[in-house]
């Protein structure tokens, strides 16, 4: 009985892919579930992302029967992005076709397959993201796109609009007389890198602005260490419980959600390049088109080889609406060896 290849492509979108938005990026990555819980679409070829600042010419203090003239422009409006393709692939081969003699084979074959598939590109899209290494022209941009204090990103330069610069802070540097790659250092709390201090130090730089929906991250062995300075100090729970609900173990400082990430550490150049970074939630954005969002094209076969493939297709990006609202602090230890290398 040859296999219905356009019955298996349906299939894939209805039942699975259909629901990849929900799955792809819950398991270790609580940023990308965040983004994905608030992903927007966009039909257009390019995304434009109004720009989401709270100073406004537009307000002020008038006399009675006094008038304020409006602003009519802003230095920008808006940042522009150019939407890009990430593409993975399911592979059936002539010898799972052999195998496929059944209605529950075919399930389970195609299932395991768009399950590896759909791991596969969570484990792409966070290690990307994480990335030290400016996106090149045709990916997804990364952190170190959308959160900079020099770089220009959305068609806006830094220089042109002081605004759209991220606080980055050197813990190496800056005045700090600690030494931030020396774990005696991060664990004194009479040190000025004292590993609470920085988080102070993170959360007051982006303090100011707008939205509640924060998170901090950092590589796993800074996270242990943090666990171990807030857990005696019996202020309740140490853990946040929003991140709770959505099944990720996070400490809670002043209400935010720190997180580990271990892909952070793949990113990194060394033992003592670790970063802390707080993200504003509500000002980050994954764009994906709607008629490419995880959607499985048809089988292929090609002249070479005994398989046919089909590709998975999504056409988006991520974006910032607020670079502002993003900070890092970098230079801290954080031993690439502490956690299992992928």
């Amino acid at each position: 009985m040859a296999l219905n290849y356009n019955y298996i492509t349906g299939m894939i979108n209805k039942k699975y892919l259909s629901k990849s938005e929900d799955q792809i990026f819950r398991e270790d990555h609580f940023v990308q579930a965040k983004l994905i819980q608030n992903a927007k679409t966009f039909n257009e070829r390019k995304i434009v992302v109004p720009l989401e600042y709270k100073k406004s010419a537009n307000v002020g203090f008038i006399a009675e029967g006094g008038s304020l003239t409006p602003a009519t422009t802003d230095e920008f409006s808006a940042a522009e992005y150019v939407p890009k393709m990430l593409t993975s692939h399911v592979t059936i081969t002539l010898e799972d076709e052999l195998r496929m003699r059944s209605a529950l084979a075919v399930e389970n074959i195609v299932s395991a397959k768009v399950d590896n598939a759909m791991k596969s590109t969570e484990e792409f899209v966070a290690d990307h993201i994480w990335s030290r290494t400016a996106a090149t022209t045709n990916q997804w941009n990364n952190f170190t796109d959308l959160i900079s204090a020099s770089t220009t990103t959305g068609g806006i330069a830094v220089a042109d609009m002081a605004k759209w610069a991220s606080p980055v802070i050197n813990a190496g540097g800056s005045g700090y007389t600690g030494d931030p790659t020396s774990e005696v250092d991060l664990i004194d709390p009479s040190s000025d890198v004292y590993l609470k201090k920085m988080l102070q130090v993170l959360h007051a730089r982006s303090k100011w602005r707008a939205g509640k929906n924060k998170a901090i991250v950092m590589p796993q062995y800074l996270w242990d260490l943090l666990e171990n300075i807030l857990d005696p100090q019996k202020t309740g729970s140490k853990m946040n419980v929003m991140a709770g609900k959505m099944g990720f173990t996070a400490l809670d400082f002043r209400g935010i959600p720190v997180v580990a990430d271990d892909d952070m550490v793949d990113a990194q150049d060394g033992d003592e390049d670790g970063r802390m970074y707080i993200t504003n939630l509500d000002h980050l954005y994954f764009f994906f088109n709607s008629g490419a969002k995880m959607t499985a094209g048809k089988f292929i076969e090609p002249r070479d080889a005994n398989v046919k493939t089909s590709k998975i297709n999504s056409y988006g990006n991520l974006v910032a609406s607020n670079r502002a609202s993003q900070a890092y602090i970098y230079g801290f230890k954080s031993p690439q060896s502490y956690v299992q290398s992928n």
